[in-house]
C-alpha cells in the first residue's frame, strides 16, 4: 500500500511519500506513525504534493500543518491531487495565468 503524511490531525490534505497513480490505495499516516485512514487516488500526482483526505468545496481552506495554506478555487473530492490547479495561495500571490494553465 503507498503512503502519505498528514502533518497535524486539523489537515485536510496528506504529502504524498512516494509517487501515487490513479486507483492506488494509500495509508494516511500521523507524526506518532498511527494509521488514520485509507483514501484511494484519484489522479496521478507526484512525490512529495497534496491529496485530499475529504471532499473540499470551493471557497473552502486547504489545511496542512494544521493552518490554512491556501482556499480551494473548485470542489476537491476525496483523494484528488491538490495543487495550484484547484488552490489559490494565501501565503503569496501568484500570476492568474499560472492558475489557468495549471503551473
Amino acid at each position: 500500500m503507498k503512503r502519505v503524511f498528514m502533518m497535524n490531525a486539523k489537515d485536510n490534505v496528506a504529502t504524498a511519500l512516494e509517487n501515487l497513480e490513479a486507483g492506488d490505495l494509500t495509508c494516511v499516516t500521523l507524526p506518532s506513525q498511527e494509521v488514520y485512514k485509507e483514501v484511494r487516488v484519484k489522479q496521478t500526482l507526484p512525490m512529495g504534493h497534496k491529496i485530499a483526505l475529504e471532499d473540499i468545496r470551493k471557497g473552502e481552506k486547504i489545511v496542512k500543518y494544521g493552518v490554512p495554506i491556501g482556499t480551494a478555487s473548485r470542489g476537491i473530492g476525496l483523494g484528488e491531487y491538490v495543487h495550484i490547479h484547484n488552490v489559490r495561495s494565501d501565503r503569496m500571490q501568484m500570476p492568474e495565468v499560472w492558475y489557468r494553465e495549471g503551473r
